[in-house]
C-alpha cells in the first residue's frame, strides 16, 4: 500500500523498441528517470546479474537515482 500513487526513481527498458520517445512520453508521471538503450540490444536483453548485483548486496543504498542509473548503464556497457 505504501508504493500505490508513488512514481518509480528508475524505469528501465531493455529493449531497442522500447525505449522510444512516444514510449517515454507515457510514463512521464510514472517514473522520474528513464533508461534505454539508442540502438540494437545484444543477445535478450540487459545482463540483469551483473547490473542488478549491486543493488542486491546493498551497494548503492546511499545513492541518488540518477547515480544507479549511471552504474547500470556503465554495467551494461563493460
Amino acid at each position: 500500500k505504501q508504493l500505490i500513487g508513488q512514481r518509480l526513481e528508475i524505469l528501465g527498458f531493455d529493449s531497442c523498441v522500447m525505449g522510444m520517445l512516444e514510449v517515454g512520453y507515457q510514463f512521464c508521471d510514472v517514473a522520474k528517470t528513464m533508461i534505454a538503450s539508442e540502438g540494437s540490444v545484444p543477445n535478450a536483453g540487459w545482463t540483469y546479474a551483473k547490473i542488478l548485483g549491486g543493488l542486491a548486496r546493498g551497494e548503492h543504498r546511499h545513492k541518488s537515482a540518477q547515480k544507479v542509473a549511471e552504474h547500470f548503464v556503465k554495467e551494461f556497457i563493460d
